[in-house]
């Protein structure tokens, strides 16, 4: 619309849909303060992510859902949601800011939503994406995947 200011946004290093995503590597498996953080593995294809979950109720009964494999589509080419089997306990504080990398769960859809870049301010409408993970590692094999895809995910052993 020719009133509107320019969209001006962020997209993960890497996530161009144009290149190959660098290697998977894990570089640690605990927090700040050296507790264990659950790893997930985000699998595409033959292309893999990984992530550490967040630490709250939402987060723990995703964990228990997995292993889980989601059909995926691509949304404003800024996240990747999928329907989830089953709603998630929801009591997780939400946010109301997009950051990529984020793993969240969107309740009112019972969708999980991975973001690989973001535009204006990222604001999320109400009632918030409550926080299940960050992927540390491989964000730009989910970024490529396309506009519909198969998302395998599971613990990392």
């Amino acid at each position: 619309m020719p009133n509107e200011a320019p969209v001006i946004g962020k997209v993960a290093p890497g996530c161009s849909p144009h290149q190959q995503p660098p290697p998977t590597t894990v570089s640690s498996n605990t927090d700040t303060n050296g507790s264990q953080m659950t790893q997930i593995r985000l699998t595409v294809g033959d292309q893999s992510a990984i992530a550490t979950l967040a630490d709250n109720p939402t987060a723990g009964d995703f964990a228990d859902l997995l292993p889980v494999t989601l059909n995926m589509s691509d949304l404003h080419g800024t996240e990747k949601p999928g329907a989830l089997p089953r709603p998630l306990n929801a009591s997780g504080a939400a946010v109301f800011t997009y950051e990529v990398g984020q793993i969240g769960y969107w309740a009112p859809g019972q969708d999980v939503a991975v973001v690989y870049a973001v535009e204006g301010n990222g604001s999320i409408p109400g009632p918030g994406l409550i926080p299940l993970g960050t992927v540390i590692s491989g964000l730009p094999a989910i970024a490529a995947a396309g506009a519909s895809f198969q998302l395998r995910i599971e613990r990392v052993s």
